[in-house]
């Protein structure tokens, strides 16, 4: 009880109740946006004219990129913190001003978290947002900054974070914001400069402090210069491969970050697989931002020739007109050799280039609409589209009104001609889901679907694949048991069901004895939950057979108990934690360890669950340090109905007593339960309690976060 009493405390003493304020997410760039929406550059034009011109007549001298912008209605904050982790680690502090912070730099389609502090360090708000946009475009430094980030590129993107380009920095005009920046909030480590000499005599050197400077003076455009420009356009992009290969993200730039930096950047693109409009796209986007902003359109009067035009002329040298793909003529520009001092790429560096650079997409398991694995035997509605849509069609054709519920959201269905109602959802959360249908105001299963004991009630489900995961799927590997095993209970005085996996090894080494996990479910769900929703016997088959997990007994328990003689309890409270510890304890492991092949002594046997599991989990085991020496909570851990509270706290001895306690959560379950499990996983780091602490990223309190969290549980056991 004491040992209980203190993640109890610890839990208590640092939870922050976060409340999610308003966050306005703006587009990264307003012109910049509507050019790369409308215009498309072909071969014939792409090199000529700048459309480019067309879509500034309306902005401003400089079309920044728009921050997210923050606001908290109250209390006098000192400062905000931004993260991409829920731990903040690496946070990033913004500046604050009437109560409102704005946010640059972020990359697009990333969460991020925020929490506003006062001057004692008290969170007076915290909340996440996603911002969106088309490119990173960088403020704060210097002018026509931005990350390569974002271009498709070979069935992928180029990777954010890795290289940017834009004007030189100043000496006198780089603030101290702007190097932290530069250095600190972007990574940048190294600087590569392509002025001329004479340009950059009177700042000839690393601007930022702990910044790597390296020189390479490109005294002419590609289409003009010869010799040392065509090398030196080649020894930075072999500088860049190799800056990149030491994990070192790189920033290059001429003198305002246009013609020469726009060229280089043209070349690396050509080298990825980018295509050739959005190479395009790239260099005109300089027309959008800082001072330099003067149209590059190409001139039969010589006045002024388009920089990119020139480029390309000189690229059509090594290969046109036998050759016509951009790209390839970039390739054999970039293997040529240009003299005799420097020796070209060789086709290992630009293949090194493309494995830095290009982030492959997600693929999706999908190639066509497929009926959900959950539904009933030849039924083929629900069906899953390869965007992760669901479709939903039933037939009541004497209903007037039909909707379907899915992952927390009505959808209305529409009834066609036939009677049969339709409705299609917006993607929904890899894993699996319950549903209803709405008939006329009506609760009522789904008959397409199997049935699934979830929220207190048998419901439907929807299985949605996830890309690039199988752990939890059948595959050809031996295969466990699962065995529904019955108990009279003379504390309840009735029967009780469990849920029992016996490994592949229970049944073909019959002498072998083997560790217990007593596996927990949530308060919506009962001993099937497990076997079913969770795919429990698939994961641990699939661990058990790659040699990454120890051949384990799993008993799911029914987590309502109570004692004869007296009566029910109603809501929550029928979860009596005190009445299914005692038949926890006194009967089941008894009977199970009487039954089976087991373990009896308390290293080899753990205790865990989901949500209320998990609490119960918790309260189980801190109670009795002699039965169990392996514990885990799954969105659920040190606290919950029924506490008992001693005064004396302990710390040391959990970590003497418990070989494992393992905590885990989803990035996206409720804020009060998120903050909760994380700031009691915070107090026991502060208290020196030795622990385990996971998060599933992009999953709510569902059960691929469950699914998530045995996968990594089950192979830390008993080990």
């Amino acid at each position: 009880m004491k040992r209980r009493f203190l993640l109890l405390a610890a839990f208590a003493a640092l939870t922050v109740c976060a409340a999610a304020q308003e966050v306005k997410i703006g587009m990264v760039n307003e012109g910049t946006r509507r050019f790369l929406e409308e215009v498309d550059y072909s071969a014939d034009t792409a090199y000529v004219v700048s459309f480019a011109r067309e879509y500034r007549k309306n902005l401003h001298a400089t079309d920044r990129p728009k921050p997210v912008t923050v606001a908290w209605p109250e209390g006098n904050a000192a400062k905000v913190l931004v993260s991409p982790s829920p731990l903040f680690e690496a946070a990033v502090e913004v500046p604050v001003e009437a109560n409102v912070a704005e946010i640059y730099n972020l990359v697009p389609g990333v969460k991020y978290y925020y929490k506003v502090l006062d001057g004692d360090g008290k969170v007076l708000s915290s909340a996440s947002f996603t911002p969106v946009g088309p490119l990173r475009m960088i403020a704060g430094v210097v002018s026509n900054m931005r990350d390569l980030g974002g271009w498709k590129a070979d069935g992928g993107h180029i990777a954010y974070g890795k290289l940017y380009r834009g004007a030189a920095l100043s000496s006198r005009r780089t603030t101290d914001r702007a190097k932290e920046i530069f250095k600190k909030d972007l990574g940048i480590s190294v600087d590569l400069d392509l002025r001329g000499i004479k340009e950059s005599e009177a700042n000839v050197g690393p601007v930022v402090e702990g910044v790597e400077y390296i020189k390479f003076p490109v005294e002419k455009n590609l289409g003009r210069g010869t010799g040392n420009t065509q090398e030196l356009y080649q020894q930075a992009i072999r500088a860049i491969i190799g800056y990149l290969g030491e994990g070192r993200s790189v920033f290059f730039h001429c003198a305002g970050g246009a013609d020469r930096t726009g060229t280089l950047a043209f070349l690396i693109e050509g080298l990825l697989g980018v295509s050739e409009s959005d190479m395009s796209k790239d260099y005109e986007i300089t027309t959008f931002a800082g001072p330099n902003t003067r149209l590059r359109d190409f001139r039969d009067d010589g006045k002024e020739t388009h920089i990119l035009y020139e480029a390309v002329q000189h690229l059509r040298k090594f290969g046109w007109p036998e050759v016509t793909d951009i790209h390839q003529l970039i390739y054999n520009w970039a293997t040529t050799r240009h003299s005799a001092s420097v020796d070209p790429l060789t086709a290992e560096e630009i293949a090194r280039l493309r494995s830095y650079l290009i982030e492959k997409e997600t693929v999706g398991v999908l190639t066509e609409p497929t009926p959900a694995t959950t539904n009933q035997p030849g039924q083929a509605f629900p069906k899953v589209n390869p965007d992760l849509t669901a479709v939903f069609r039933n037939n009541y054709p004497e209903a007037q009104s039909v909707a379907v519920n899915v992952g927390g959201k009505n959808y209305p269905m529409v009834k066609g001609a036939d009677g049969v109602w339709e409705a299609k959802t917006e993607p929904l959360v890899p894993g699996f889901h319950y549903y209803t249908l709405n008939v006329d105001g009506k609760r009522v299963s789904d008959p397409n679907s199997r049935l699934f004991f979830g929220s207190g009630f048998w419901s439907s489900g929807i299985e949605i694949p996830e890309a690039g995961v199988d752990y939890y799927l059948e595959k050809d590997v031996p295969h466990g048991e699962i065995r529904i095993e019955k108990y009279n209970s003379a504390l309840t005085g009735a029967e009780r069901t469990c849920y029992v996996y016996l490994p592949p090894q229970y049944a073909s080494e019959p002498a072998r004895r083997f560790p217990v996990l007593y596996l927990m479910h949530g308060a919506g769900e009962d001993e099937t939950g497990w076997a079913t929703q969770g795919m429990m016997r698939d994961i641990m088959d699939n661990l058990i057979a790659e040699g990454s997990c120890e051949p384990m007994i799993i008993v799911c328990e029914h987590a309502v108990a109570t004692l004869a003689g007296a009566q029910p309890a109603g809501g929550f409270n029928l979860f009596n934690f005190d009445a299914f510890e005692k038949v926890t304890v006194e009967e089941t492991l008894p009977t199970f360890d009487a039954r089976f092949r087991t373990l009896t002594d308390r290293d080899h046997r753990a205790i865990c669950g989901l949500s209320l599991g998990g609490f119960q989990a918790y309260t189980i085991g801190l109670d009795h340090p002699e039965l169990f020496g392996w514990i885990g909570g799954f969105s659920g851990s040190g606290r919950g109905p029924g506490d008992r509270r001693d005064a004396e706290m302990y710390p040391q001895s959990l970590n003497e007593d418990y070989h494992l306690l393992y905590i885990s959560i989803g990035t996206d379950e409720p804020a009060q339960m998120y903050a909760g499990i994380r700031d009691l996983h915070l107090a026991l780091d502060k208290l020196g309690v030795k622990h385990f602490y996971y998060e599933s990223p992009g999953t709510g309190h569902e059960w691929l976060t469950w699914r998530r969290s045995l996968h990594q549980f089950a192979p830390m056991l008993f080990r």
